[in-house]
């Protein structure tokens, strides 16, 4: 199925332009929803959820689909999971063909990302060194992880087993209510581990 995803950030704005463009394009279902990029999307969430495998998802551009460039990394690595196909009609991207130009798009995305990635815990990591100067820094303990104990051990346990049998990241939210970056958080650290 055709999917099509029209977004706008708030409820002055209007989705005609987008609909206009993802019916001629052939969707069969257009799912429009408005909502700033950085809040919860429920439509958008719902529609990751009933993507299956062939499907194709549809919209203007890559920044309807995500509050940073990590996160519309997140969505496309969760579309290539379910072996679904993402279509963007801006920047001409097509997942589902074996496109030199969409694959330049998507690793420029994934390099920036990491690059963002980086910089956020550099920044994180030299506001943490000034917070601990002043002795205002109490530091986070994290709950999912190895050696984690009672109820966030069974969680930790529950994602492993179901990031081992390449479920995907959306589905493992969705059954333990785990945040979707927590759950990555949990899967970079496997990766880690098998290098």
């Amino acid at each position: 199925m055709i999917f099509g995803y029209a977004r706008v950030s708030s409820n002055e704005q209007n989705l005609e332009r987008q609909i206009r463009e993802l019916e001629g394009y052939g969707c069969e279902d257009i799912v429009i929803e408005k909502e700033s990029g950085v809040m919860e999307r429920p439509q958008f969430e719902k529609l990751l959820y009933q993507i299956r495998k062939h499907d194709v998802v549809v919209c203007h551009d890559l920044t309807r689909f995500g509050r940073s460039q990590i996160h519309i990394l997140q969505v496309i690595q969760e579309l290539r999971e379910k072996k679904a196909g993402l279509v963007t009609l801006k920047e001409r991207i097509d997942t589902r063909e074996d496109n030199p130009y969409s694959d330049l798009i998507v690793s420029i995305f994934s390099a920036t990302a990491e690059f963002e990635r980086k910089m956020i815990k550099e920044r994180q990591r030299e506001g943490i060194e000034i917070a601990k100067k002043k002795g205002a820094y109490k530091g986070g303990k994290k709950r999912y992880y190895a050696g984690a104990k009672g109820k966030d051990k069974v969680i930790y346990d529950e994602v492993v087993r179901l990031l081992n049998q390449k479920e995907s990241v959306m589905n493992i939210h969705r059954r333990t209510g785990l945040s979707r970056n927590t759950i990555y958080s949990i899967k970079d650290e496997l990766k880690e581990k098998d290098i």
